[in-house]
């Protein structure tokens, strides 16, 4: 039984993931809101921070998951060049695209994705 791996595949996806985690808000621009504070307004303003706060826990939660997901896919690859010379160099190449990856997300407001 064969195993292959389509390196430019897990290329390719990774660096969707990582586009579109650089354009994701950080936590604390989806927990803000805005808006009067008259004795009209208040309950329909306490309803729409409440909802914000929980976009924002939403949103550390999603970050946290991809970064989780990063740390599974590096260490797959690493246990792969281990057991396969040959993906070894591929390996490499994939192991600098989440190291960037990192390097974007801890630049940028999203948070760490790897």
């Amino acid at each position: 039984m064969t195993i292959a791996i389509l390196v430019e595949s897990i290329k390719d996806s990774l660096s969707k993931i990582i586009q579109a985690m650089e354009e994701f808000p950080s936590a604390v621009e989806v927990a803000t809101s805005e808006g009067g504070t008259s004795t009209v307004t208040k309950p329909f303003r306490d309803e729409v921070t409440w909802a914000a706060q929980e976009m924002g826990h939403v949103t550390t939660r999603i970050v946290d998951v991809v970064n989780d997901t990063h740390g599974e896919i590096r260490a797959a690859v690493k246990k792969l060049m281990q057991i396969d010379e040959e993906f070894a160099d591929d390996g490499r190449r994939l192991l600098l695209l989440l190291e960037s990856a990192q390097e974007q997300g801890e630049g940028s407001g999203g948070g760490t994705y790897g």
